[in-house]
């Protein structure tokens, strides 16, 4: 059975931001989230803060704009404003937040 539809906006909107850096880049994310932290690629919608300690382990300050890309895909996706939330902020109310839309 596959993601439910908003929890699918939330995934193409992490694969979208991590892209822009190139596959290469988007794989190694991915992989080192898997080996790192044990959230594997179709795990990641439901464990944002796991992929934020990852990025932040993997880009330092720099993890602050792959975060921002992520939420401005995750805006225009689920039609929600997401201007001054962070991705953790997210994952704690991410359950709430997809099932109110």
């Amino acid at each position: 059975m596959g993601l439910p539809t908003r929890a699918r906006l939330v995934k193409e909107a992490v694969d979208e931001a991590l892209s822009l850096f190139g596959p290469s880049v988007r794989e190694v994310v991915y992989y080192h989230c898997e080996v790192k932290f044990g959230v594997k690629r179709e795990e990641v919608v439901f464990r944002l803060g796991e992929l934020m300690s990852c990025l932040e382990e993997i880009f330092s300050e720099a993890s602050k704009v792959v975060e921002r890309q992520i939420l401005d895909r995750l805006s225009v996706k689920l039609k929600v404003d997401l201007k001054g939330r962070g991705l953790r902020e997210l994952a704690e109310g991410l359950e709430e937040l997809l099932a109110s839309l």
